[in-house]
């Protein structure tokens, strides 16, 4: 027998073999398929396995959305401080660059500022030569620096004064809305060449009892009947107390006003002849802008129209 018959044999009685072993065993195959089937349509995994497989995931599924929106609030939160620490930041920075700056002005700065009246005093014990005197409330124009000006360039040395006096103001008065702006009047003082400018602090540097209590000087009578003092009482006796507070302090050889304020003036001659006050009073003209409008403090008040 060849080897090929031989091998046909073999396969054929195997085959045989196999037929007769699928015959009696076709019951349960039928049934074992059909489990098997199923089984392999459900993934192999049991019912009860998936129920509490799906389960799990949502519950995974849920937690992760927690966790996602837990995050995103922290990092909400952390974004807000963030944003919150760098404008402090920001603020910082401007806050040191304005102090910089400030610290940088002073030290380029020639001008004296002195705050108390013994700081004037001393000032004008050290001072050699004439010494020119310049009033002012502050909110300086080219006006006042005209004033500033002339004091400077008369005298061996010059101080001007900037302070906001509140006994030449009425009840109704602008005490409250009068401009004040010392860092750039310094400014401007320094220009003209000004020595030193007394800047007081508060007015009790000049009105030891307060501005309600104390001396004052008060104006003749013909002076407060005038119309500019009769609408403005207590005016001039307010301006006159403090210009004889500061000429006795600096002791001026000449002292600096604008003829803008006429009656002012005029007042204010009267009480440097009364009291015998030393030195000149010197009225400068008046300074105008373009459209000829006498300069003033007060100027920022009107409209374009007014």
């Amino acid at each position: 027998m060849s080897h090929s018959h031989r091998y046909v044999c073999i396969r054929s009685f195997f085959a045989r073999r196999a037929l007769a072993l699928a015959a009696a065993t076709e019951p349960f195959c039928r049934d074992a398929a059909r489990e098997q089937a199923v089984e392999r349509a459900a993934g192999f995994v049991p019912d009860a396995y998936v129920s509490n497989n799906i389960s799990l995931t949502k519950k995974r599924a849920r937690r992760s959305c927690e966790q996602a929106k837990q995050q995103e609030c922290t990092c909400k939160n952390r974004r807000r401080h963030v944003i919150a620490a760098h404008n402090d930041l920001r603020s910082m920075h401007r806050l040191l660059r304005h102090t910089t700056r400030r610290i940088a002005q002073q030290q380029r700065r020639t001008i004296t500022v002195l705050r108390t009246s013994d700081d004037v005093r001393t000032w004008r014990s050290k001072a050699s030569g004439t010494v020119g005197l310049v009033p002012t409330m502050g909110a300086l124009h080219e006006g006042h620096a005209a004033l500033a000006q002339r004091a400077a360039a008369e005298n061996d040395c010059s101080i001007a004064s900037v302070f906001v006096n509140p006994t030449q103001f009425a009840p109704t008065d602008d005490l409250d809305q009068y401009p004040r702006a010392l860092e750039r009047d310094l400014e401007t003082l320094e220009e003209a060449g000004v020595d030193a400018c007394f800047a007081p602090r508060t007015p009790d540097e000049l009105y030891a009892e307060g501005v309600d209590g104390g001396f004052r000087v008060i104006p003749p009578a013909d002076v407060e009947t005038r119309a500019e003092a009769s609408a403005r009482p207590g005016h001039f006796a307010g301006v006159c107390t403090v210009v004889a507070k500061l000429w006795n302090l600096a002791r001026p050889d000449r002292s600096y006003f604008g003829q803008k304020d006429a009656l002012q003036c005029a007042v204010l001659r009267r009480l440097h002849a009364d009291l015998c006050f030393p030195g000149e009073m010197i009225v400068c003209d008046t300074q105008r802008a373009d459209d000829g409008l006498a300069l003033s403090s007060r100027n920022a008040y009107l409209s374009e129209a007014e």
